[in-house]
């Protein structure tokens, strides 16, 4: 690939990271209709990521901007201490974590069996498994060795 020039897999990576930003958006969670108590803090019906998750709002944006950013570093040829797609590596398992830990382990509201996950939980989902495949693809193919501190 030359320098300056977006690959497939770093098209891909910017698609992703465009995908999980909008995906904040879109309606993350239901509340049971047929059941009067159901609520996430007081609200009901469909809720986005984005009203629901105060904090966690702020870590995808950022995960998001950071795909961005692969695909402006990779466009700008710029060199960085960390090779192209090992930030997404590191990043993208975190973001999978905390999905799966507030759609499935913790979901928000009460009663939490009336709660259903929307179509913006799992295409949020999708784009964060979906940044792992793709920064693997990117990891360069040589051992990085660790800079030598000292002399």
């Amino acid at each position: 690939m030359r320098e300056g020039r977006l690959g497939r897999s770093d098209l891909a990576q910017l698609g992703l990271a465009v995908l999980l930003g909008i995906s904040l958006v879109l309606p993350w969670y239901a509340t049971a209709s047929s059941n009067p108590n159901s609520n996430i803090d007081g609200k009901r019906g469909d809720l986005t990521g984005w009203v629901v998750h105060p904090v966690l709002r702020w870590v995808l944006l950022g995960a998001a901007i950071c795909g961005v950013l692969g695909a402006w570093q990779t466009i700008r040829a710029q060199k960085t201490e960390l090779p192209r797609g090992e930030l997404t590596v590191i990043i993208a398992p975190v973001v999978v974590t905390l999905l799966l830990g507030c759609g499935l382990l913790y979901r928000p509201g009460t009663p939490s069996n009336t709660i259903s996950l929307q179509y913006g939980w799992f295409l949020a989902l999708g784009a964060a498994l979906g940044a792992i495949a793709t920064g693997l693809v990117r990891l360069p193919r040589r051992r990085h060795e660790p800079p030598r501190g000292g002399k």
